[in-house]
């Protein structure tokens, strides 16, 4: 009949808390933590019975299994995880796993995702009583969720995938939208190291925010959100440090769209924000370009920020931050297939000659 109040601790290492009908709660600020380095293949950290709320964050390391056994998750309910973090690591050779049995064990016991979840290498498991994966449904990360892979980790969405939170697709990942299903984004953000794959060919961004360095999308863009081809962003989506996005497939920026550009030297995808389309680019829109730190560009400097292996159309209805200072101002070159800035001298009226 007593409880367990974990605040701002670390519970660490392997053995069993029994709870024997108990209480536990993880506050924020606590830790629960599956990391024995005793050298056997897979060693437990078991939650015996007893209700579990977890507020804070609950951890596998690779080699370790964290086990809710038996009890309840008052984290879990209707399909949807809430509130929490989730962490686990796992290497091909050395597993790392998340175990709840109170989900159940039918798998896809998770659809919807309200928590913040990392996935973190190879074999990294979330499942259920049975062992059963209990994302392969996991279909809605909704806007307080929180869904990272990296380093390896792949995922693949039963079909279309909704996004209204943050989620992340970390080096050597892939994110993939299962049969003939799409990426739709209505707010929150997408960040890409990785690559994301929609199955039904089309990437929608109706919201929220695209950005990442070196990530690549396969299938057809339509941004009605906001992109920006950055390693980092603050939290209005300006770019902080330049990045590179590719798309294997055409981009439409419809007149919701805005392009947000750091510039913060002359190499593109490095020091200033690139995207490289393989098919057409319809452009449209807006365009808001920022100087990263304290970079001045020099009168005659460019930069092609948009490039495609198909055409290039349409024009940017409106353009910010071009007039720069110091008398320069930067103007918008649309080629057949690229899209750049010059920079040049703002004309002036001479009155004296009658100009």
């Amino acid at each position: 009949g007593t409880t367990l109040d974990n605040i701002d601790n670390t519970i660490q290492g392997e053995g069993v808390i029994y709870s024997n009908g108990a209480t536990l709660i993880n506050e924020a600020g606590g830790t629960i933590l599956a990391n024995s380095t005793g050298g056997a293949l897979t060693t437990s950290l078991v939650i015996d019975y007893g209700t579990v709320t977890n507020n804070g964050t609950m951890q596998a390391d690779a080699g370790n299994l964290l086990q809710l056994y038996q009890g309840t998750l008052t984290n879990f309910s209707g399909n949807t995880l809430t509130g929490g973090t989730y962490n686990v690591y796992g290497t091909t050779s050395s597993p790392g796993t998340i175990q709840v049995d109170s989900l159940g064990n039918t798998g896809g016991e998770i659809v919807n995702n309200a928590a913040t979840i990392l996935l973190d290498g190879p074999n990294s498991n979330f499942v259920d009583q049975a062992g059963l994966d209990a994302l392969s449904n996991f279909n809605n990360n909704m806007a307080a969720g929180s869904f990272t892979i990296q380093n390896g980790r792949n995922f693949s969405s039963p079909s279309s995938f909704a996004n209204a939170g943050a989620v992340k697709v970390g080096a050597s990942s892939t994110f993939t939208t299962g049969g003939s299903g799409n990426y739709n984004q209505s707010g929150g953000s997408t960040q890409l190291i990785g690559t994301l794959t929609a199955g039904g060919g089309s990437a929608n961004f109706n919201g929220g925010v695209l950005f990442g360095n070196g990530g690549t999308v396969n299938g057809n863009v339509t941004m009605a959100g906001t992109i920006a081809p950055a390693a980092t962003i603050n939290g209005s989506n300006v770019p902080q440090t330049a990045g590179q996005l590719n798309i294997n497939g055409s981009y439409t920026q419809t007149s919701a769209g805005v392009f947000n550009l750091g510039l913060g030297g002359l190499t593109a995808g490095t020091q200033f924000g690139y995207l490289n389309v393989s098919g057409n680019a319809v452009i449209g829109g807006t365009l808001n370009v920022n100087l990263l730190n304290s970079f001045f560009p020099a009168v005659g400097d460019t930069f092609t920020f948009l490039t495609t292996g198909g055409s290039v159309t349409g024009t940017f209805a409106i353009t910010n931050g071009l007039n720069i200072g110091s008398g320069e101002i930067l103007t918008v070159i649309y080629g057949s297939n690229f899209v750049e800035l010059s920079t040049g001298y703002i004309a002036t009226t001479d009155l004296w000659n009658g100009g």
